[in-house]
């Protein structure tokens, strides 16, 4: 499938998984599933959110959006 096929949504999806961080693709990918996938994910992939300084024993915090902000900011002040 060509990328003018695609709809403004599915293209915008598609260039933030591109051009976005970790955080951004747990949030469109991981955030829903069930916490043994979130689990296995992180398992399978440890170096998997590290340039936030977090890991799998912070999955329950992961669910607040507030909680990943304040990561996000925390990410932006050290760039």
């Amino acid at each position: 499938m060509a990328m003018n096929e695609l709809t403004k949504e599915k293209q915008e999806r598609f260039w933030r998984l591109v051009a976005g961080d970790d955080m951004d693709y747990y949030e469109d990918y991981l955030l829903d599933l069930p916490e043994e996938e979130q689990r296995a994910f992180f398992m399978e992939n440890p170096d998997f959110l590290s340039e936030f300084g977090i890991g799998v024993e912070s999955l329950h915090l992961l669910q607040e959006l507030s909680y990943r902000n304040i990561l996000r900011g925390i990410k932006s002040a050290r760039s």
